[in-house]
């Protein structure tokens, strides 16, 4: 059977326990447009033993996630209509389903009216071991592709990409009780992360690099724990904590300028600076000179200032 496209048709809601891919004597993959309509998987989801990539292009549609179902190796592509505009394409993960290793790319509008891809994790949910990948919208005023968590869903160990665009970057967003697991988030251009509506204290992601838009709200963000080497270029906004643990080897200027940055581990920076209204505390290491004008103390407690290396 020769691989094509199927597109969902006649019917709004389509409801399955399993989609399995299974012939290896595909002499292509199969791509399944949802066209607009509603797809649900609630079993085992979505399995590939075919040995070819297969592709589902969310077209304004809904794909949902029920139960423990896995998105396994899929290709998820969610977009909008240009035409009319005003709708999503959303891939949705309920309950204790998982993302597996799927690639889920959320495409950025391409016309002002038009919405974007979005995907979007819920109750106990997880990223999984999936690549996630947020597009910037294409042109002035378009929205950008985005990924949020809700409930207690975590990140899981996958890997989120926020890309810019000519209009809105794309966004990483954790909202109520959401976690960043062992993630590694990737922010490029105006892509956005954001944990600033967290119903909690904060939260932990291994890793956060490149440039971008870093919202933290009052939130604590911290990170480490996957032993790369990154760097982040971007900004990191608003008022919170950032800690830091493990060895982190970027040599460049560390400034504080308000919040604080918290670190548990090591910074090799020749300079940190602590800007007036900023905090830099921790039991670990700052190689360089420091540079304080703000407070400076060991571990989290702002009752005691000191300006040594060792922290």
């Amino acid at each position: 059977m020769i691989g094509t496209t199927r597109i969902l048709e006649k019917q709004n809601l389509l409801q399955m326990s399993q989609v399995l891919f299974r012939c290896p004597r595909m002499a292509n993959a199969f791509t399944i447009d949802t066209n607009a309509f509603v797809l649900t998987v609630n079993g085992a989801g979505i399995v590939n033993t075919s040995g070819k990539a297969q592709t589902i292009d969310n077209i304004s549609g809904t794909i949902e996630f029920l139960g423990i179902s896995s998105a396994g190796s899929t290709t998820i592509i969610n977009f909008a209509q240009i035409a009319g505009g005003g709708f999503f394409g959303l891939t949705t993960f309920n309950g204790a389903s998982t993302a597996g290793s799927a690639t889920i790319t959320n495409n950025g509008g391409a016309t002002i009216s038009a919405g974007s891809g979005f995907a979007q994790f819920m109750r106990t949910s997880t990223a999984g071991n999936a690549t996630i990948i947020n597009n910037g919208g294409v042109a002035s005023g378009d929205s950008g592709g985005l990924t949020g968590f809700f409930n207690t869903s975590t990140a899981g160990s996958a890997t989120i990409i926020s890309n810019g665009g000519n209009g809105l970057g794309g966004k990483t967003e954790f909202l109520d009780s959401s976690d960043g697991g062992t993630a590694r988030a990737i922010m490029n251009g105006n892509g956005v992360f954001d944990i600033s509506s967290l119903s909690t204290a904060g939260m932990g992601i291994a890793s956060i690099e490149r440039s971008g838009n870093y919202f933290l709200g009052s939130k604590n963000l911290s990170v480490g724990g996957n032993n790369l080497s990154t760097t982040v270029s971007g900004v990191i906004q608003d008022g919170g904590a950032l800690t830091l643990t493990g060895a982190n080897t970027y040599t460049g200027t560390t400034t504080v300028s308000s919040g604080a940055l918290v670190v548990s581990g090591s910074i090799a920076s020749v300079q940190t600076v602590v800007n007036s209204g900023g905090f830099l505390g921790g039991r670990g290491t700052i190689g360089g000179n420091l540079g304080n004008n703000g407070v400076v103390a060991q571990f989290n407690s702002r009752a005691s200032c000191e300006s040594r290396s060792k922290l």
